[in-house]
Order: C-alpha cells, then sequence, then structure tokens
C-alpha cells in the first residue's frame, strides 16, 4: 500500500488495504525482555511527518517506541526506533510470509536484535511466494505463530 497521498493531506481521506493481508495475527511482534505485552500495555502517543511519510509512536509497555513504514519491492519495510532500550529485542515473525532483517539473528521464533543494534532496525517483509531460493542469515524460516507487524496496540 502506498499511502504517501494520504499522508500530505489533513487526514480526511483513507487509503484502501485492497486484498487480505500475508500476515494473520493480532500479536504485537516486538518482546523486550522476558514477558508478554497484552492490549492494556499499549498506548498510542500520536505520529510526525517526515519526508518518508508518518512516523507512529506509542508505548509498548515501558517500552518507547517509533514506527515507520515504507515499501520495499513487493512487501513493506518497517522501520523501528527504540531509543531507550536496554536489552536484546525479540522479533516474532509469521510463517505466512518471508521476513528479513539485516540487523538480526535468526531465531526460531524469527529474529533477535542484539541490545547493540536495537535502537534501530528495520524489518522487511514480502509475501511468501518471493521467498529466495538462496536465502542468506537474515531471512527468517520460522515456523512461529504469526505476528502482525503493523497490528494497531
Amino acid at each position: 500500500m502506498d499511502g504517501s497521498m494520504y499522508w500530505r493531506g489533513p487526514g480526511k481521506e483513507s487509503g484502501e488495504l485492497g486484498d487480505a493481508p500475508w500476515w494473520t495475527s493480532g500479536a504485537f511482534p516486538l518482546k523486550f525482555g522476558a514477558g508478554d505485552l497484552k492490549v492494556k500495555d499499549f498506548k498510542f502517543l500520536g505520529y510526525t511527518l517526515k519526508d518518508q511519510g508518518p512516523e507512529f509512536h506509542f508505548q509498548a509497555g515501558t517500552q518507547e517506541v517509533f514506527q515507520s513504514v515504507s515499501s520495499s519491492g513487493k512487501g513493506v519495510a518497517m522501520k523501528f526506533r527504540l531509543p531507550e532500550v536496554h536489552s536484546d529485542v525479540q522479533v516474532l515473525t509469521d510463517s505466512a510470509a518471508q521476513w528479513k532483517c539485516p540487523d538480526g539473528v535468526p531465531s526460531k521464533a524469527g529474529f533477535r536484535i542484539p541490545e547493540s543494534k536495537a535502537k534501530e532496525f528495520t524489518l522487511i517483509v514480502q509475501p511468501k511466494d518471493l521467498r529466495s531460493v538462496d536465502a542468506g542469515k537474515t531471512e527468517s524460516r520460522s515456523g512461529a505463530q504469526p505476528a502482525s507487524p503493523l497490528s494497531n496496540p
């Protein structure tokens, strides 16, 4: 989805999502520390319009999160900024899509972002039919339960 034409205006028009998404769960894909986050643990704090589009700002438990979304080939790139992160971040991936994370270390559930790289990282999600035959070290083949990167906490 290219929503840039809607981001420039006053917000009165809505973009259309089109077909059903190729990620399937409403779960939040990032884990900080040991606990799972519940819906009550999220608070939307607004957004800022940047040259590339909006950057969303929210609280996930005690972690402040900034997220921007842009197109990446036939998928989306989600850039996360976690200015006050003090631990590794676990990224839960969806087995119905192809996930890449240049700063992540593949794990059974998706990726582990080392604390040293967790302040700013990017996830790239593409439909599964684009899966590369020669999967690099930054591609997840997780069979974990799906997690939606764009779920509204």
